[in-house]
This record gives C-alpha cells, structure tokens and sequence, in this order.
C-alpha cells in the first residue's frame, strides 16, 4: 500500500534552523519504529521536508508546493507563527481539505475560528506559557515587568499573553522594545536595552528566537543589568544555552537567573514512559536528546495513535471524521491527553525550568 504522506514545511536552516531540525529528529525516531513494525495498518509514514529558512513567504510557496505537487493530505509540525499564519488561508481553498497537526507555536491564530476546525495543536499556548512567568515573577515581587519582542506575528502573540497576564494583576508594561525578524546572535541589543531601561524594570520577558534572546541575554549581563529575564519553549532552550554558553567561554561569563518554561517535562526526566521510549530511541540512533527532540517524538506518537484509530486504507476524509469525536489518549505523560468538537489542543500543562551552572534545571514547585 502506498505511504501515508507528511508534509513539513519548517527552518532547517538559518537563525531558527536548529528548531527544525530537533523537531524532524524526534518526529523520526517514532515513525524510523513504527514503520520498522508495520506502520498504520501496512502503510509506512513518511514525512517531505522542505526548508522554509523561517521566511513566511517561503512557507506558502512550500505548501502550494505540498498540497498541489505532492498531494500531502497532513500539514505536520510547521515551526513560526508567522510562517504559519500565512499558509493558514490554503487550507481552506485546497481540494484535499488538509489537516494541520501539531504547529510548533502556541499562536491564539492556530486556536480561533475560521482555521480552528483544521488545525489541531498539542503544545500549550503562549498565552499558557507567558501567564506561568507572569505568575512567577509576581510570586517574586517582581511587580514591574518589561517585554522585548520579534516584530511579527509571533511576538505580537506572545505580547498579547503577557499584557493579559499583567492585566489579571492589574498591571501593565514597565517599558516594552521590539526587534526585526531574523536577527543574529552577533548583532547589538544595546538600544533596546536602552530602551527597557527606561521604564525601571525588575523582571523581563523576552519573546523571540534563540539567537535573539541569547544577543539580548549577552548584551545585559555585558552591561552588568542583573534583571531575572523569562522566554517561551519557542526560543529552543538548549539552542540558546549553547550560544551562551560557547560565548561564556570566550568572555568567562555566567548567566543566571534566566527562566524559560517548557510545554513537556524534563527530558531527562525517566518516570514518563514516552521520555524512558524517546531516551532509548535516541540513545539507540546516536542522537542528543534535547526538549525539542522529545516534542517531536511526542508529536509523532499522538498522530499514530489517532491514525491507528482510523481503519485501512488510510484517507484525509477518514482521519477528519475521527477527529470530530472527543478523544482522550494516554501517550506517556502522566495522564491522559485530550480533545473534543470545540477543544483542539491536546495539552494545557507548562513546566518553568531555569539555567542553572549552565545547564538547564526545572524549577521546583513551579508546575
């Protein structure tokens, strides 16, 4: 029987490559296992990858690509808001009546009408992740909280969770800076830094990329600023400790006080069964696990399940007929994951981890 078709358009390569990387890595370890084993009822699952180089534009010319050339029924694990969104108006002109499965962002976009019936999410969303650091920090009497944010999509979305969570305490910006897409770990935040300064912050929240927010990170620990900052999964911990942690080397700097929550546990953390499958698989291949690596493969998983749930042959119309019931499956977190008719994510948890000696650590009691 002929494979079942993922396509993937994501950053392979560029400022956000190692984001799309990790997630393919991951995603691959569980379907290299499931089709080893027979795949979907005799049918392998195989994903066409096509590099976007996080450029929206790039993305819609992959998709067109993917949906007309190569007739991919399932859009899988896209990475950026931006990229995303844009595409978001094919899925509806497209004759195959695409799914969207598992974008990695937690955009308010992906979860909304008119898109919200073709789109299924597993991670957590912004607003989600930006609330547990707004939490947080109040928690730590950091009461005046600034932001720095992408200029796009992305950042506005993440904006739009912090000031929500600000709200909820009856607070607002201390101050606020921007900073254009694409921006390199060898370029200066000093002026937004400047800028930030202004408003006399005691905490602040970073949304943006990995080389982004460790530029940012650098720069105010260079400048002696010893302000808690607090990014989102998005940024690719293990990305951005890499960056700091080859630059501390050269410049004996120690960065602490950095919080970046997470949207699966510690993935080292072995009394999750998919964690102890995914650190097997990983160790089995040769591969570093990293949180990335373990959503992919979480990501992988999920979609199995729903399609083994799906008699043969495979075909969009069968998956999207199931996915108009409630489900609730258990994957190896702890407990059960779930959606239904109006609920298309799958999980709403948020773990807070922080660089600690240079390594990334959970933090204790902030789940």
């Amino acid at each position: 029987m002929p494979p079942i078709k993922l396509g993937m358009s994501a950053a392979f390569t560029g400022p956000s490559g190692e984001l799309g990387v990790k997630l393919l890595e991951g995603s691959s370890l569980y379907f290299d296992k499931l089709n080893s084993e027979g795949g979907i009822h005799g049918q392998s699952v195989q994903i066409q990858t096509y590099d976007d180089h996080y450029d929206p534009l790039i993305t819609v010319y992959n998709t067109v690509r993917l949906l007309q050339r190569d007739h991919t029924p399932i859009l899988f694990q896209y990475i950026g808001t931006a990229t995303t969104t844009l595409m978001l108006p094919l899925l509806n002109t497209s004759k195959i009546r695409p799914l969207l499965m598992f974008p990695f962002s937690g955009a308010e976009t992906l979860r909304e009408m008119p898109y919200q019936p073709l789109v299924f999410n597993f991670r957590a969303s912004y607003r989600d992740e930006t609330k547990t650091l707004v939490d947080f920090f109040i928690t730590k009497k950091k009461h005046k909280i600034a932001i720095l944010y992408q200029a796009d999509a992305y950042g506005r979305s993440g904006w739009d969770g912090v000031r929500k969570a600000l709200y909820a305490h009856n607070l607002d910006f201390a101050s606020e800076a921007s900073y254009r897409r694409q921006f390199t770990f060898k370029e200066s935040m000093k002026a937004q830094i400047d800028v930030l300064k202004k408003g006399r912050p005691d905490a602040i929240v970073v949304i943006g990329t990995y080389a982004a927010s460790a530029a940012f990170i650098r720069d105010a620990r260079e400048c002696q600023w010893a302000i808690p900052i607090g990014t989102i999964s998005f940024v690719g911990a293990e990305s951005l400790l890499a960056l700091l942690n080859n630059h501390a080397i050269q410049r004996q700097t120690i960065y602490e006080d950095i919080y970046i929550t997470q949207v699966l546990p510690d993935f080292k953390d072995v009394s999750f069964p998919a964690v102890r499958e995914y650190l097997t698989l990983a160790k089995k291949a040769g591969k570093t696990p990293n949180y990335i690596g373990l959503e992919g493969y979480v990501n992988a998983k999920l979609l199995s399940q729903l399609l083994l749930k799906t008699t043969a042959p495979f075909s969009i119309e069968k998956l999207s007929t199931l996915l108009e019931r409630d489900h609730t499956l258990d994957i190896g977190l702890g407990e059960p994951v779930s959606i239904g008719v109006d609920e298309h994510q799958f999980s709403h948890h948020v773990y807070l981890t922080q660089i600690t000696r240079g390594t990334i650590t959970p933090v204790q009691g902030a789940q």
